[in-house]
């Protein structure tokens, strides 16, 4: 599947396996994915309440409220039947039920939000109490954005015991580092081809996107290609018809799976255009870093974080007009696509899976050898 949790998992899992570890992923199911299976060497553990009927909600699922039991128990069945060393819970959702099964088995643990890692045996309570706090807090804000990650571990702090718990800064490595798109454009006599390839919720703000090409002086000047579906879709085809703009923007109306097809779009685009409210850490960023495709992004804290402050393609949230601006800006001077790709470029190699998950693998080093104490719980 596309999407940046799987991505990250399959990076990390390569990584590791490259260094002699054996992995398994548990995660949420689709439809068709009923049992486990094998992927790039990975065993696969999908989880899905059998009783879950939402029609097209079935990508909300993480709200059912038996989804953590459901993972927690094919965690056990995991440290059962194969043994595990290192849990890794990249939210706080499934966590609430993993408890017991870190007790049973003592095994570390290693939290990841967004950005940062806390690494500790067991999940210590006020950790998993602040995690939920958090987590609910989030959920409800639909139109905020995240913070920085390193905001998100010192809000973290008063409830992390420094003798049991270290805090990792643990980042998503990039993806497609080695590829090497088409080259860039550059011939101003054409329209300049965007790209916006998302879930269109609004969280996406694919409106304000189409509402930024129709302030542009010429919007026949630009060419957008919006791939994907979601609550939005209907009114962003109304509104491009209010705008007549229906000879600049174009709707595939399907989201596109796998590297080769996300590269495929890539290739053929001269701009991705990402006009986000809410991110947590970008796989979008990543991908258009690794390929050297510029990229036109909200200026987001973890947007800031991964590309720099001097990033030359950053506009607020919400600002129509400053999105049209730079849009403008690019259309009149190609070399700003060429200033983007090389500005991705130098920032590049702080996201090698080398650079990701070094420090991670130094703490637990750490948490193994004593120099921070191992504390067995007890099953409630």
């Amino acid at each position: 599947m596309f999407g940046g949790v799987i991505s990250s998992c399959l990076t990390r899992a390569k990584f590791l396996m490259e260094n002699g570890h054996k992995v398994s992923l548990v995660c949420r199911g689709y439809p068709g994915w009923e049992t486990p299976f094998e992927h790039q060497g990975v065993t696969v553990y999908p989880v899905r309440p059998k009783d879950y009927k939402l029609g097209k909600l079935w990508e909300k699922q993480y709200l059912h409220p038996l989804m953590p039991h459901f993972m927690a128990k094919a965690v056990d069945r995991i440290a059962t039947e194969q043994g595990i060393d290192l849990l890794e819970i990249n939210d706080s959702f499934p966590a609430q039920r993993m408890e017991r099964i870190v007790a049973k088995h003592d095994f570390w643990v290693a939290h990841s939000i967004q950005g940062t890692a806390f690494l500790h045996p067991g999940l210590p309570p006020k950790v998993k109490q602040a995690s939920m706090k958090w987590e609910e807090k989030v959920a409800r804000m639909c139109d905020m954005s995240f913070p920085l990650s390193n905001y998100l571990a010192s809000a973290f702090e008063p409830f992390v015991d420094q003798s049991r718990v270290r805090v990792v800064y643990n980042p998503i490595p990039l993806a497609f580092r080695d590829y090497r798109r088409q080259p860039i454009r550059l011939d101003a006599s054409q329209p300049l081809q965007l790209l916006f390839m998302a879930r269109m919720d609004s969280g996406k703000r694919i409106l304000k996107l189409i509402e930024a090409i129709g302030k542009l002086p010429d919007p026949s000047r630009v060419r957008l290609k919006a791939v994907g579906q979601g609550d939005e879709l209907a009114p962003a085809r109304r509104l491009v018809g209010e705008l007549n703009l229906r000879g600049s923007v174009e709707f595939t109306g399907e989201y596109v799976f796998g590297p080769e097809a996300v590269l495929a779009e890539y290739d053929q685009t001269d701009l991705v255009v990402n006009p986000t409210a809410m991110e947590g850490f970008s796989l979008a960023i990543l991908e258009c870093m690794g390929t050297r495709t510029p990229l036109l992004v909200t200026d987001l804290p973890p947007n800031v974080e991964a590309l720099g402050q001097d990033y030359p393609l950053l506009f607020g949230v919400d600002n129509v007009q400053q999105l049209a601006n730079q849009l403008w800006n690019v259309v009149e001077n190609r070399s700003l696509l060429t200033a983007a790709a090389d500005a991705m470029a130098r920032r590049a190699p702080l996201f090698t899976p080398e650079a990701c998950f070094t420090p991670m693998a130094d703490a637990l080093f750490e948490l193994e050898n004593g120099r921070v104490e191992r504390r067995l719980r007890v099953a409630a």
